[in-house]
C-alpha cells in the first residue's frame, strides 16, 4: 500500500557515503536490502587489520564470518614473491572477486538474501 522507495534510495544515497562499521553495514544491509553495501562492506572486513572475532560471528553468523575469513586467508603471493606476517597492509587489495565466490556458495547454501538479520 505504502511505498517509499524514492526515500529509500535518498536515504541510501546519503548514508553511502558515511563510515560506518563494516560489520554493521553488513547488518543493514540485511536488514532494510541494500545489495549494494555488502561486497564493499564485506571487503572492509576482508581488508582491515584485525581478524573476524566472535563478536563479528555473532553479528554475521557463522556462515558468513567463516566465508569472510576463508576470503582473508585467500591472500596471495604478491609481485616478487613476497608475502609477510604479521601486520596486515591490504588496505588497497580488492577481495571483490572472491567475495562473489564466497557469496554465491553462500547463497546456494543458506539463501543469504532471505536470511533475516541478526539482532542483538
Amino acid at each position: 500500500m505504502w511505498e517509499f522507495d524514492a526515500a529509500k534510495a535518498v536515504a541510501v544515497e546519503h548514508l553511502t557515503s558515511f563510515a560506518i562499521d563494516p560489520v554493521k553495514k553488513i547488518y543493514l544491509a540485511r536488514e532494510y536490502d541494500v545489495q549494494q553495501w555488502l561486497v564493499p562492506a564485506l571487503n572492509g572486513i576482508a581488508r582491515r587489520s584485525q581478524p573476524i572475532g566472535m563478536k563479528d560471528a555473532e553479528k554475521l553468523g557463522v556462515d558468513l564470518a567463516l566465508g569472510m575469513a576463508a576470503v582473508r586467508e585467500s591472500l596471495c603471493i604478491g609481485p616478487g614473491g613476497t608475502l609477510s606476517v604479521g601486520e596486515r597492509s591490504v588496505k588497497r587489495l580488492d577481495f571483490t572477486e572472491k567475495i562473489k565466490e564466497m557469496l554465491a556458495v553462500y547463497r546456494e547454501e543458506s539463501a543469504v538474501s532471505d536470511m533475516p538479520a541478526k539482532t542483538n
